[in-house]
């Protein structure tokens, strides 16, 4: 009965209202607002007129307000309203400061005190009565089922809920957040995209103590549709166990390790003690939401001891008990390099994979018609490149032979292939597509045959330009001229038996002109703030931004090393390096590929922003588009298990990316731009 018909979400003067307490008209000392549609009142005054009293905590900008044996609790900004130092209940316009006084809708005032107000339309009069009551009734018709006022929540938690009808077809994601009683603070919990009857709560060690939690509905704008609220009672006695360690004893060839835990953790360290050797070893750094497979030697066979430890936020340690397991392993020999049923006619490295010692290895070639075997190289260890000869031409099998440490022979299975040893040579130090500048490139040029008269022809057909390199030591240097930017191809020859053979010919561009690097896109000391300010403002707030914000830390180096145009200088705004495809906007950069065996730098298209808001809104929908990032959007609003789960989905090769982004988020305390009063 208390909405206005007034348009607007600011604080407006409500100059036409009366203020009439039992009969007294207070309107010029108690003059109300209208916020959202609401009439707000000054709490203090109100209480005070009432006989009661106000106290304000100046450091949690929060309220308390009692007459009699009623009160009410608030904080400054939150729409959660304590009643009673008993009940909590979410409220649909949040008291707020205005020219120094708290103001709160008339609603919460009559129910806290159990007073009757009235508004009269007729005389635009809000009318208190302190000889009337008031009914407490709740703002919004959503509860928690499974979770009593005051409960406590020893560990993992599975939390029913019930939610409105009303409120299904506009609801877009519902949120469980943690609320520090004192402040207000809330701390998303769980988040899910879909209304369902139940979610989970796994706290961290670091929530115990008095709490409130908050189930919220939002709507796809993440406005407010409906929530509801218990205090709780945190007490985590955390324990860790092995999922596999508790099913099994004896393992064979790997060991697969899942921790199991009654709260939320940083990462998990397993460390494996051998009987047999005593030997130690530790496997650091390990995903606490995820399994880590271990592959031990042949040497780790053997009875072990097994512990996992697990670490909170702040690197306190929670052990397992001791697990003993037996180890059997069997010796395994592999060859690596060839592919099964491939043609062989580039050099390649062949490797011998095994899972023990030894003292010799033998790269054997073996006919498959003849049966017959040549060995290639006799090694105490390690690879050997392969180099496709004319004798060796035909249907062949590459095998290696392993002598261990008693002297036993191993071999491998044959891998069978076609090779094709005819006269070759093989270019190297240029690969296709590659971009040569002013300084130039060294070209190699390798062949599987004795040859003479080696030379490198270097093309431009749309200049009409040729120019012969000779060399007899298979190394010559590329230096072009400034006038030699283009397209080009180059191929080497040479004469093997009085013929001329001829290389692959390769495509490549040479540009002499000025390049452009990486620029910096902030100071680096202002580079938290730049992009914080972007997870504040962008239109997708459903990831956690500490997350994001250290991310494109690791991903910019601070912010210094943003992608430009090479050879224009454009800025891309590109924070995340995510690549250009088919008509969208781009710049020029660099990326790596490799050619018979050697890395080189190719051009490659990234996107380019018209401002880096612009990327980072981009890449947030990047990762939410693609179904491979399924399991990271699942726990997107908590910075350290998303910190894993993006690893566990393969954004990136670096297998400490997650420990590296985790490890940002403490050291600066990004935590806080997680942190809202709700």
């Amino acid at each position: 009965m208390f909405i206005i018909l007034f348009s607007g979400s600011n604080e407006t003067l409500a100059t036409d209202i009366k203020i009439v307490i039992d009969g007294k008209d207070y309107s010029s000392v108690a003059k109300p607002i209208i916020k959202d549609n609401r009439t707000l009142v000054p709490l203090r005054f109100i209480t005070e007129k009432l006989g009661g009293e106000i106290e304000w905590d100046g450091i949690n900008r929060a309220v308390y307000a009692n007459k009699g044996n009623k009160s009410i609790n608030l904080v400054i900004d939150s729409k959660l309203i304590k009643f009673d130092d008993r009940d909590y209940i979410v409220i649909d316009t949040n008291p707020i400061i205005y020219n120094d006084f708290t103001y709160v809708p008339l609603r919460v005032i009559a129910e806290a005190f159990d007073i009757g107000i009235f508004y009269n339309e007729r005389t635009k009069t809000v009318e208190i009565d302190t000889n009337k009551g008031t009914t407490r009734n709740k703002y919004y018709d959503i509860s928690m089922n499974s979770l009593s006022n005051g409960e406590m929540i020893k560990g993992r938690t599975k939390i029913d809920y019930n939610i409105a009808e009303k409120y299904k077809s506009s609801a877009s994601y519902i949120r469980l957040l943690l609320v520090d009683p004192d402040n207000h603070v809330a701390e998303v919990v769980n988040q899910i995209n879909f209304v369902g009857s139940s979610l989970e709560y796994l706290p961290y060690i670091e929530h115990n103590g008095d709490n409130i939690l908050v189930l919220a509905v939002y709507d796809v704008n993440n406005n407010l549709i409906a929530a509801t609220a218990n205090s709780v009672f945190v007490n985590v006695d955390p324990q860790i166990s092995i999922v596999e360690l508790e099913k099994n004893s004896q393992f064979t060839n790997k060991l697969s390790l899942t921790p199991e835990t009654n709260f939320s953790l940083l990462k998990v360290e397993y460390t494996l003690y051998n009987e047999r050797t005593n030997k130690e070893t530790i496997l650091e750094n390990k995903d606490p939401y995820g399994n880590t497979t271990w592959y031990p030697s042949f040497n780790d066979r053997g009875s072990h001891t097994v512990i996992a430890k697990a670490f909170d936020l702040n690197s306190n340690v929670v052990s397992t008990k001791e697990y003993k397991i037996n180890l059997e392993v069997e010796k395994k020999l592999e060859l690596s390099g060839i592919k099964q049923n491939s043609i062989v006619n580039k050099p390649i490295v062949l490797n011998a994979v095994r899972n023990f010692d030894c003292l010799e290895t033998q790269y054997i070639l073996r006919d498959i018609k003849t049966k017959e075997e040549k060995i290639l190289a006799t090694l105490p260890y390690g690879s050997l490149k392969y180099v496709p000869i004319p004798n060796d031409s035909g249907e062949k099998e590459f095998l290696v032979k392993v002598k261990d440490t008693s002297e036993k022979y191993i071999i491998s299975n044959p891998i069978r292939v076609t090779i094709d040893g005819k006269p070759n040579l093989y270019l190297n130090g240029i690969g296709p597509n590659e971009i040569v500048l002013s300084e130039g490139k060294k070209i190699y040029v390798d062949s599987n045959v004795n040859v003479k008269d080696v030379k490198v022809v270097i093309a431009n057909d749309e200049k009409n330009i040729k120019r012969i390199l000779n060399s007899n030591s298979k190394e010559l240097e590329f230096l072009p001229l400034t006038s030699d930017s283009g397209n080009w191809t180059v191929y080497a020859t040479a004469d093997y038996n009085g013929k001329t053979i001829k290389s692959e010919t390769i495509k490549f561009k040479v540009y002499t002109g000025q390049t452009y690097g990486p620029y910096s896109i902030s100071s680096k000391e202002n580079y938290i703030n730049f992009v914080s300010n972007l997870a504040k403002k962008s239109n997708n707030q459903l990831m956690s931004k500490s997350f994001k914000v250290a991310q494109s830390i690791l991903e910019t180096g601070w912010g210094q090393k943003v992608p430009s145009d090479k050879y224009t200088g454009v800025k891309s705004n590109n924070l995340f390096g995510i690549k250009s495809k088919n008509d969208e906007p781009y710049i020029i950069s660099i990326t790596w590929e490799v050619y018979n065996g050697t890395k080189y730098i190719i051009d490659a298209k990234f996107r380019r922003y018209n401002s880096a808001q612009q990327s980072w809104d981009d890449h947030i929908k990047f990762l939410l588009d693609n179904d491979r990032y399924n399991p990271f959007e699942e726990v997107m609003y908590d910075p350290y298990k998303a910190s894993w789960a993006i690893k566990r989905c393969g954004y990136a090769t670096d297998p400490m990316y997650a420990i590296k982004i985790i490890e940002l988020i403490q050291r600066y305390n990004l935590g806080y731009l997680d942190e809202k009063i709700f």
